[in-house]
């Protein structure tokens, strides 16, 4: 689907409101590279994407544990241990 922008052309003799297409951004232009894919570059992309993905969870899990985010959650769950509140997997 093409977007269009207003834009307002002025001029010395005249002015005119003109649609135009506006540019792809970069995020469209990747949907759009994605969606032409066939089955196996998906397939391939989809492998690298879900790595990827991983990775960044795995560092901010990684940041947020040693920036002392999680302490609260550690300590509670541990309370909970303890009391006997839990269960075995």
């Amino acid at each position: 689907m093409m977007k269009f922008m207003l834009a307002n052309i002025q001029h010395p003799s005249h002015s005119a409101r003109l649609w135009y297409p506006s540019p792809m951004t970069k995020l469209e232009k990747i949907e759009k590279d994605i969606a032409n894919l066939n089955h196996d570059e998906l397939s391939k992309f989809t492998a690298w994407f879900t790595a990827h993905h991983d990775a960044l969870w795995d560092q901010q899990i990684a940041a947020d544990a040693s920036s002392g985010r999680l302490d609260r959650l550690i300590s509670d769950g541990k309370k909970e241990i303890k009391s006997g509140a839990t269960r075995p997997l």
